[in-house]
């Protein structure tokens, strides 16, 4: 048998993300039937920050805490992965995130927020690992169906990690040919809510009974949907107990979305049937949902949104590799320098969050945009010229060559440059510039895609 499989950079894990839509109160969600793309086959990096605060309350005449309330959570996640394909078609359609975090639409918005998907995947864990075994672990007051609950064994599980809301905050796009033969995305998102959930699998076909810890949970319907949407249904809770196990109509041999249609009050339980005839007899638990019981009554979780006719991310979105090497990036018309070691462009979107009383997600809106590129570079005279520039305010179309086509600020001037420091034993001083887009006087956009 092999070894406890910890969690790694190793495991087999897909990011998946798709653009939202908005719904009828103005609220990012994942689209219905959504088509996940992959960021890249090359994800080099995943990086999320989750904190979900609390007020605690000391009173006058005491000095420790008397108890804990929910405040709002605030999410971030940086996706960073070798682009394989230009950001843009040639009509202006995102084919990248990166595009999405780059431009803004014409009323002055980013042009659409993320959802953002990572699976791992895993064919064993131990049984003291599972979700059964850990939801009826002493101490938790957790209550099987039965009154006893049946001894966990391993099963193969998929964690997935879900985030909507997503708006990029920082995208920056690196060419180093020190670092990788690829252009590198670091993609830096802000989501209103973010979610991990461990969905153990069948461990043959089997069908499924689910229920509700809270019984005002009647009639809810939740979607249940195998990996990549091979068997789906919309199963409607008790109608008079929502506490009383329903089964689904389908055999399942994979678990790969649970979904309420609406947020719970009590926490959402999927089992394996024991029953012979589908009568409903809870044996080990899959998964769960939470609902508004396990977050003071606040908000319940969405669960891992179904595919319906959509898919998951196969690669065929992905292109040919923005490759470092033989990029002379563009300054004035000809190259910045004589040797450019790297560069790295941001747009930095200037998110602001504010506390307010709808729920769990802090309000989130993007405000001015700053677009620089820092480049190091060196040759015979570059601390003199690019000193000059940046004292004389010199403007000039500044273009990032790239294998699948030209990103360009048509205006962009040197807002820092010239300085170098000189050591003793150093073959070649190198030259920090920084050069920055401004909006072209033809009110054009200010970066310009400009597919081969």
């Amino acid at each position: 048998m092999a070894p406890l499989n910890v969690e790694s950079g190793s495991r087999r894990t897909e990011y998946h993300w798709v653009a939202e839509t908005v719904d009828a109160n103005g609220d990012a969600q994942t689209p219905t039937d959504p088509d996940w793309k992959l960021y890249s086959s090359v994800v080099t990096g995943y990086e999320p920050e989750s904190e979900a605060t609390h007020d605690e309350r000391t009173p006058i005449g005491d000095v420790d805490p008397i108890d804990k309330k929910r405040q709002q959570e605030t999410h971030e996640v940086t996706v960073t992965y070798d682009l394989e394909r230009f950001p843009v078609d040639g009509s202006g359609n995102t084919l990248d995130p990166l595009a999405d975090g780059w431009l803004r639409d014409i009323d002055n918005n980013l042009r659409a927020t993320h959802s953002l998907l990572e699976i791992v995947k895993n064919s064993s864990i131990i049984a003291s690992n599972t979700v059964h075994a850990k939801y009826f672990a002493d101490g938790r007051d957790n209550s099987h169906p039965s009154g006893d609950a049946p001894e966990a064994t391993a099963l193969a599980t998929r964690m997935v990690d879900y985030a909507f809301g997503g708006r990029p905050s920082e995208p920056a796009l690196s060419l180093s040919a020190g670092d990788s033969a690829v252009a590198s995305v670091e993609l830096a998102y802000m989501f209103d809510k973010r979610r991990k959930y461990q969905l153990d699998q069948p461990s043959e076909s089997t069908y499924l009974a689910i229920r509700s810890t809270d019984a005002s949970d009647t009639g809810a319907t939740i979607t249940i949907e195998a990996v990549d949407g091979q068997t789906v249904e919309d199963i409607t809770l008790d109608g008079s107990d929502a506490t009383t196990a329903v089964v689904t109509t389908s055999q399942y041999d994979s678990l790969g979305a649970v979904a309420p249609a609406e947020e719970l009050t009590g926490t959402l339980e999927v089992y394996v049937d024991e029953s012979t005839d589908q009568t409903g007899e809870p044996g080990q638990l899959l998964t769960v949902v939470a609902g508004k019981d396990d977050y003071d009554v606040i908000e319940g979780d969405e669960g891992v949104p179904p595919l319906g006719s959509g898919s998951l991310g196969d690669g065929s979105t992905l292109g040919e590799a923005q490759t470092v090497l033989g990029t002379d990036i563009q300054w004035f018309g000809s190259q910045i320098a004589e040797t450019i070691v790297e560069a790295t462009t941001t747009v930095t979107n200037n998110i602001e969050e504010e506390a307010t009383t709808e729920g769990l997600a802090q309000s989130k809106h993007a405000d001015g945009r700053d677009i620089t590129t820092e480049a190091t570079v060196f040759g015979e005279t570059q601390s003199t010229d690019k000193s000059g520039d940046h004292f004389q305010g010199n403007e000039g179309e500044f273009v990032i060559p790239l294998t699948g086509g030209d990103i360009a600020y048509p205006r962009a001037y040197c807002s820092s440059g010239g300085s170098v420091t000189k050591e003793s034993g150093q073959a070649f001083a190198t030259v920090e510039t920084t050069f920055t887009a401004l909006e072209p006087t033809d009110d054009s956009d200010i970066i310009d895609f400009r597919p081969a």
